[in-house]
């Protein structure tokens, strides 16, 4: 498989902001019809403070503490 294949389509894009500190970008996954993920880039102190849950190991969505 190539780098082609296993990419999605990128359905939207916050480009990267020095005030907010990340870049956020929406894609289509390329397997999985109805799936977008969204990955977020930036300070590991700026994102996680705006996250409010994660999915563990098992693949369980659970809150942060």
């Amino acid at each position: 498989m190539t780098f082609k294949e296993q990419s999605g389509r990128i359905c939207a894009e916050v480009p990267f902001n020095s005030n907010l500190k990340r870049s956020i970008v929406a894609v289509h996954h390329p397997h999985l019809e109805d799936t977008v993920r969204i990955y977020v880039k930036g300070a590991p102190e700026i994102v996680i403070a705006n996250a409010s849950s994660h999915y563990d190991n098992t693949g369980r969505k659970v809150p942060f503490n």
